[in-house]
């Protein structure tokens, strides 16, 4: 399982941490999440990033389960296909 292999909390902090570096702090933070109340390794990814970012936006593709109302935005895409990421980042960008 991809949990046992990936190490996605280091991973998305070490990102966030650049992104701040590069941007400053008030730059906006896109959390980008598929399946996260199917796969417990996830769920940790989201729940910090709350508590230490919540000016955060997400972007729930797939099927949604999570709540994820505590941060700035959340959008939720019910489905993973490449339209349904455009259509995201319309939302995201104010397109729509």
């Amino acid at each position: 399982m991809a949990g046992d292999t990936y190490h996605a909390e280091g991973t998305i902090r070490a990102g966030i941490g650049l992104l701040l570096d590069e941007f400053g702090a008030d730059a906006d933070v896109v959390l980008l999440v598929r399946g996260s109340h199917r796969l417990p390794w996830q769920r940790p990814v989201p729940d910090e990033l709350l508590e230490r970012h919540p000016g955060c936006l997400v972007v729930d593709m797939g099927v949604p389960g999570d709540d994820f109302g505590g941060f700035r935005g959340w959008v939720r895409t019910f489905g993973a296909s490449k339209v349904c990421a455009r259509a995201a980042v319309d939302v995201l960008l104010g397109v729509r």
